[in-house]
């Protein structure tokens, strides 16, 4: 079966978030293809969820609006999130 741009990129990040050892997480663009509504879900239950709690993770978006308490723009068009 074919998948949209937005399933790809859940499948995507539901391997990254896959239990691993790994500490330290970098997103790129993960929520460029999804609509506002999932986009603002897969923030608010994963990116900022207990399965990164604790990791240091780092979220490159233009959807900057979508996460609350963001540190600020690199560039005027980039915005990098960073949870430790």
């Amino acid at each position: 079966s074919r998948l949209s741009g937005g399933q790809k990129a859940r499948v995507s990040l539901a391997r990254a978030l896959y239990p691993s050892d790994s500490v330290i997480y970098l997103f790129d663009d993960v929520l460029a293809s999804l609509d506002q509504g999932s986009a603002s879900h897969v923030v608010r239950h994963a990116l900022l969820g207990p399965l990164l709690e604790g990791r240091t993770t780092v979220l490159v978006t233009n959807s900057y609006r979508l996460v609350p308490g963001h540190v600020g723009s690199l560039l005027a068009e980039t915005t990098v999130v960073c949870r430790m």
